[in-house]
């Protein structure tokens, strides 16, 4: 099922972009082993979250201008900055050293296979 997403910073560039990786999604779920197919998925999905990141900037940092200014004085757009938060939370290193652990053992010769 498709969910039409009613972000108002969410556009037709932020569409397209969506419907590219979820075609690469599918592509590389399709076809798991081929790496040049999960590279391009990455490059697509970096690509997705670099183009939300900026538009959703854009628009919280236009929507901020625009209060300050004076040409916006009403409470919604007062309450979508305030709701607005620019804090990322970093990666947890222990879940990406367990994580690159856990496929090195995986895909090492010590790995036992059933015959």
């Amino acid at each position: 099922t498709n969910k039409i997403n009613k972000k108002p910073w969410f556009n037709g560039h932020t569409r397209a972009a969506k419907r590219e990786l979820r075609k690469a999604t599918n592509t590389v779920s399709s076809h798991p082993n081929s790496d040049f197919l999960r590279e391009n998925f990455y490059k697509v999905k970096g690509s997705y979250k670099r183009l939300i990141d900026s538009t959703k900037n854009k628009f919280f940092g236009k929507l901020n201008e625009d209060i300050e200014g004076g040409k916006v004085l009403n409470w919604q757009a007062f309450k979508k900055i305030k709701g607005h938060k620019e804090d990322k939370i970093p990666h947890d290193s222990y879940d990406m050293d367990r994580f690159e652990r856990f496929f090195k053992d995986l895909y090492s010769d010590s790995h036992k296979t059933v015959d």
